[in-house]
């Protein structure tokens, strides 16, 4: 409890107005918070993620990924559901995503009014999860471990 204190303290201070602690955060909220996002921006630094599950319930909500590789995201091929950062560069590949492929994605419509590029990577993200589902790696490990 007092390291969580300490981050609080530090988030309230020197972090105040860029970060933020969500007290009693669960699977509710995190539905909630899933369900009503476009682009999941995960910047971890390079070799520090240990998993980065959040990323992987994003994308299997069909929400887009905009994240540096690491974690699952190394073994992800994102080039038609999700964009990588440039880890070494991360503002600058940041704005410059943001600016040429996410936003004129975002916007761009049909005749009918559907971003229909961005469905599509919508769809695919969804697709990808099928990846990293649990039940795949289990099965995976039961045939290698036991048959």
């Amino acid at each position: 409890m007092e390291a969580i204190q300490k981050v609080i303290r530090f988030m309230q201070g020197e972090l105040s107005g860029n970060a933020i602690f969500i007290p009693n955060y669960d699977m509710e909220l995190a539905l909630k918070m899933v369900s009503g996002v476009d682009v999941w921006l995960n910047t971890p630094v390079v070799g520090k993620e240990a998993c980065g599950t959040s990323g992987m319930k994003a994308l299997a909500n069909g929400v887009i990924n905009l994240s540096t590789a690491d974690g699952w995201v190394a073994e992800a091929d994102f080039e038609n559901s999700g964009w990588i950062l440039d880890d070494l560069n991360l503002a600058e590949s940041f704005y410059r995503l943001l600016e040429s492929d996410i936003v004129p994605m975002f916007y761009e419509r049909n005749a009918e009014n559907l971003p229909i590029n961005w469905i599509k990577r919508m769809r695919n993200s969804i697709e990808l999860s099928k990846q990293f589902d649990i039940t795949k790696a289990l099965a995976k490990y039961q045939q290698m471990l036991y048959l």
